[in-house]
This record gives structure tokens, sequence and C-alpha cells, in this order.
């Protein structure tokens, strides 16, 4: 087990050499980071209709422990599928680790697995409802690659 300083020099250091594969999207209170979901942007074999393509994989999503079941992970999921296919990305891996907290139902969110796809191919998209307005999540979710110090 490694420290808390040692993990956010590594970790600052990691996201600074990866922006320009992985993006952060991040939760506020305010001015402070409550969340944070990591979308990796991966090129893809080209084919007859597309010569360039991308797909992404979503590979973390991180609330902090007392801002958990309120929603914050759902909706940052949901910013990070929007960013993908507004971005043009064919399909979005989404697991989520067993024993982990699931993104759970009834709070803004659905337990992820598996592959979405963009809604404009006729695919249902994992996220499809927003909710937005003063007091809800969707004034607190920033979409944005920001390094971690």
């Amino acid at each position: 087990m490694v420290t808390h300083e040692e993990f956010l020099e590594v970790f600052a250091d990691w996201a600074g050499r990866n922006e320009q594969t992985h993006h952060c999207t991040l939760a506020r209170r305010g001015a402070t980071v409550v969340g944070m979901a990591w979308l990796a942007v991966l090129p893809r074999v080209p084919s007859a209709r597309a010569l360039v393509r991308a797909s992404g994989d979503v590979q973390s999503v991180y609330v902090v422990p007392h801002e958990r079941n309120a929603g914050i992970g759902g909706r940052m999921l949901a910013a990070v599928l929007e960013r993908a296919f507004t971005a043009g990305l064919e399909r979005v891996t989404v697991h989520s680790t067993p024993g982990r907290s699931p993104l759970t139902p009834g709070r803004g969110s659905r337990r992820p697995t598996g592959c979405c796809r963009r809604a404009t191919t006729g695919k249902r998209a994992l996220f499809p409802e927003r909710t937005n307005g003063p007091g809800t999540l969707g004034a607190i979710v920033r979409s944005g690659h920001s390094r971690v110090r």
C-alpha cells in the first residue's frame, strides 16, 4: 500500500502522460471535487465504411464515500457517455468491478455492464435521461480533462 501523497504524485504524473487518450469528467460541490470518471479513447481497426474509427472504455468511476448513493456516479457516467458519442465514438464499454459500490437503480443510475452504442445508430444509450436544473447533479457535473494535484 502506498501513502496518500505517493498516490497523488503518481496519479498526477499518469494523468499528464495520458491526457491525449484518457479524459476525466469531474463532479464538484462548489470548488470541491467529489467524484471523477475516466474515459479511455482507443483507435479501432479501419472498416470499408469508416477508415478512422475509435471506441471508448470507462476505466474508473469514483465518488468520495460521503457523497455516495446520491446518483453522482450515474450522472458522471451519463456525462462520459454523452461526451464519447458527441466525439463520434462508435461504442463505449462499461464494466462494474465486483466488490465495489455498484451504480444503484433508483438513485439516478443503473448498474452498467457490457457495451453502449450511440443513440443515433438506433441503439439505446445506457443513460438516455437527463436531469438538469438548480440543486440537481446536472448543475455540478463538469466534463474536461483536469490534472489531479
